[in-house]
């Protein structure tokens, strides 16, 4: 520190002291973090524009009109989402930039206004701000929990089938079937007992 006159060593001496010193070196990692893009400042909030299906895979759209772009989840194997940026032009296939591990999606929602941004993982959300993977993971344990309840409302269903109240054949209640025995001849609900018995 010898070679700096002692103004520039108390102005770093300073800085360094200074409570707001780690808010500003955060800030200038997550800027320098989303520099991995270099199209969009995506520390700052951006807007969300709706989606576009590329494959199968829905993209989520922050601008568009042109060359379209924004961000996009993949999720190759269970319970390991990995998100990218992607932009396109017309006619032309989309280029994907993996977005660094460090950061994290968050997404907020105003008033029906949806927008995004990258954070680092230490962020702490706002009102209204959630992490995205939070929302989708809450997302696919609903939809998991409403195909077990489907199975479950289908098997309650298997097992009225089953029971002594319906027809096997028409599958209406006995009261109401008017199917007939090949056997005998007679209604079902008369002779079921005697020939299928």
């Amino acid at each position: 520190m010898n070679n700096f006159p002692d103004v520039v060593i108390n102005k770093i001496m300073s800085y360094i002291s200074h409570p707001c010193a780690d808010l500003v070196r955060q800030h200038f990692r997550l800027v320098e973090l989303c520099g991995f893009d270099g199209v969009n400042e995506w520390w700052k909030t951006n807007s969300l524009y709706g989606y576009t299906m590329i494959g199968k895979i829905k993209h989520h759209l922050t601008y568009g009109g042109g060359p379209e772009g924004g961000l996009v989840r993949f999720v190759p194997q269970r319970n390991h989402a990995k998100w990218c940026v992607w932009r396109r032009d017309w006619g032309i296939n989309a280029i994907y930039r993996d977005i660094p591990s460090s950061l994290r999606v968050v997404y907020k929602s105003v008033d029906g206004c949806e927008s995004a941004k990258l954070v680092l993982q230490d962020y702490e959300t706002q009102e209204d701000e959630y992490f995205w993977d939070d929302l989708f993971e809450a997302e696919e344990s609903d939809e998991a929990e409403e195909s077990d309840e489907a199975e479950e409302s289908d098997d309650a269903e298997d097992s009225e089938w089953d029971s002594e109240a319906h027809c096997d054949c028409c599958m209406a209640l006995w009261d109401d079937c008017q199917c007939w025995c090949s056997n005998c001849g007679d209604d079902y609900s008369s002779c079921r007992a005697s020939c299928y018995g």
